[in-house]
């Protein structure tokens, strides 16, 4: 199935075909249902409603879920990541067509749209303080959508499964009643793997400058920093381990924005989150529970 902006692949490993299909059936509603709060690309989504009339009554408890925990996501990546990046992402699109990128004063006009602190969030509705401006929830739907996804499986008795959304939750063993592995892609060999992990209970995401560039040298791609409006020239990849794949998914791309040093100072506050980042000249910088194969 093709949803938020990818295929989506959900493996079920059950004694009970006829159950597990029923679990996959039910995984794929849902899944639906959530693309339709939160794709840029449908017109009658939760967030093109929202970004087209710059408020939104009532929202759906998901939309309002996914909105809270992006904000706790900018608060600990101190606005690395953030949703309202969205105005950056249409000016380079816009102009990259003309074969040029953004100019330092269109770039800071624009960024002035830019800023997480600025939403309002609550039960009745989600509205801009000032400046309204527009939102992606691309850097952690699919992560959202992948726990959602493990969630109704279980509820349907299933044990052991492998979901892939862009962001990848395993549960349980494989069809060989080990652990799921994973590859990790090279960033500059697109059918080559660096590395492959050993699914540890955690959820994993990866955010890299190769999946949507600006320019061929990947200088410009799809992850900005909010506070320039460029893209970070660091890294070229970044795989976080974490309990759910919304928080990997967030956090893959706050911290191929912060970078590796300030992204490890990051970690470091968390026991139960782990990365594996790639640099541009080809340094890994790994932390000491990432889950890697042996």
């Amino acid at each position: 199935m093709f949803a938020m902006g990818t295929t989506v692949n959900i493996t079920v490993l059950h004694q009970d075909p006829n159950r597990a299909e029923h679990a996959i059936y039910a995984a794929f509603r849902a899944l639906k249902k959530l693309e339709h709060l939160f794709s840029i690309y449908l017109p009658d989504s939760q967030v093109s409603q929202f970004n087209r009339e710059g408020h939104l009554d009532d929202p759906h408890p998901d939309f309002l879920r996914i909105l809270r925990k992006s904000t706790y996501w900018s608060i600990q990546t101190a606005g690395a990541f953030d949703i309202t990046v969205q105005p950056l992402w249409n000016l380079y699109q816009k102009v990259t067509r003309t074969g040029h990128v953004p100019g330092d004063d269109l770039i800071h006009s624009t960024r002035s749209s830019v800023g997480w602190n600025q939403l309002s969030l609550s039960s009745g509705g989600i509205a801009w303080r000032q400046n309204p401006s527009s939102i992606t929830l691309n850097g952690i739907a699919q992560g959202y959508a992948a726990d959602r996804i493990d969630a109704i499986l279980r509820h349907h008795g299933m044990e052991h499964a492998m979901i892939d959304c862009g962001e990848i939750r395993p549960m349980g063993l494989n069809a060989h009643s080990k652990r799921w592995s994973v590859g990790v892609r090279h960033p500059r060999k697109p059918e080559t793997c660096i590395t492959s992990l050993q699914h540890d209970g955690r959820a994993l995401a990866t955010s890299g400058d190769y999946a949507t560039t600006f320019s061929r040298d990947f200088r410009h791609h799809h992850l900005f920093d909010p506070s320039s409006g460029r893209s970070p020239q660091e890294l070229a990849s970044v795989t976080v381990a974490a309990p759910f794949a919304s928080d990997a998914d967030a956090l893959s791309t706050g911290l191929f924005v912060l970078g590796s040093q300030r992204g490890l100072k990051l970690l470091a506050r968390f026991k139960d989150i782990d990365a594996y980042m790639i640099s541009k000249n080809g340094k890994v910088i790994v932390t000491r529970g990432f889950p890697i194969a042996v």
